[in-house]
């Protein structure tokens, strides 16, 4: 499917389209929302592919920030 430069059928449409696409520009360019299904759970993002991934980012340092502190109290409570 090729699409013109800026999408212009964007601004006249008020409907919703949803898209499975493995191209991340087109996802990018045409994406307002990014539905994440893992498991049973469906976890709704605002804005486009780019920001889906930031937000995914975030998520995976906060994770491993929150585990190295958790070792980190662990290690030390059994040096004490």
């Amino acid at each position: 499917m090729e699409f013109q430069q800026g999408f212009p059928f964007q601004a006249a449409f008020s409907g919703t389209v949803v898209f499975v696409s493995h191209d991340r520009y087109f996802i990018d360019r045409l994406a307002t929302r990014v539905l994440e299904v893992e498991g049973r759970t469906v976890t709704s993002h605002d804005g486009n592919y780019e920001d889906y991934l930031r937000w995914k980012e975030a998520q995976a340092a906060g994770g491993r920030l929150r585990r190295g502190r958790a070792q980190a109290a662990g290690a030390s409570q059994c040096l004490q």
